[in-house]
């Protein structure tokens, strides 16, 4: 089935560029898909889409992930993550690490250990800045239909 505004291909991305595309439908309910095309300096280009016009149950706070590499995926879904090899029948799950807390949770419990004195927490908002000039990148590229460079944004 052929997505909305599908047809329209990207344009070539410069290094550490952002290029975005979204696409209305469903009249004035304000579903749509977007395809968000990122690539990264001296690293690997990025797909990412995202729809609010799927079927089904509601993703949670922190989405479904799937990375697609060249034997397989890695699979995020909740507090759950699987490695699906191609040539396997079913995922195996990843164990993962034994924490105070899960989640959101353990992300609050990091950021009040560090006011009190504690360690740096693994997810600071110095580093969020890049995260948040993509967007910002994103939202430029979705309004003028072209690439953007997020050095451009980061001074």
């Amino acid at each position: 089935m052929a997505r909305p505004g599908a047809d329209r291909r990207a344009p070539p991305l410069p290094a550490a560029g952002v290029w975005v595309r979204i696409a209305q439908f469903n009249g004035d309910r304000g579903s749509g898909l977007a395809l968000w095309a990122w690539k990264v300096e001296g690293g690997p280009a990025v797909l990412y889409e995202a729809s609010v016009a799927d079927r089904g149950s509601q993703t949670g706070w922190n989405g479904f992930w799937r990375i697609e590499c060249e034997q397989g995926a890695l699979q995020y879904r909740g507090q759950d993550v699987e490695i699906a090899r191609f040539d396997a029948q079913q995922p195996e799950p990843v164990p993962l690490a034994d924490l105070p807390a899960q989640g959101q949770h353990e992300v609050l419990r990091q950021f009040t250990s560090a006011l009190a004195g504690g360690p740096a927490p693994e997810t600071v908002g110095r580093d969020n800045l890049k995260s948040l000039a993509a967007v910002f990148a994103a939202l430029e590229s979705a309004r003028s239909g072209r690439p953007k460079r997020l050095r451009e944004l980061l001074g």
